[in-house]
């Protein structure tokens, strides 16, 4: 259902940001720097908890 959003609204920086969420539940770290790198660079209403979830990551 999420792929499904993101293919509909690929810039969703929401919709990017659950997708991060789901990939560190995943052990996906990667993913889900690059899911999160994206929210942010579409504008993130909060961008700096976006990149405390980044940090977390590392």
């Amino acid at each position: 259902m999420l792929m499904e959003a993101i293919k509909r609204v690929p810039d969703d920086p929401v919709i990017l940001e659950h997708l991060g969420d789901i990939c560190v539940e995943l052990g996906k770290k990667a993913k889900a720097t690059e899911a999160y790198r994206k929210a942010i660079e579409y504008n993130h209403s909060e961008p700096e908890k976006i990149k405390a979830k980044i940090d977390a990551i590392k």
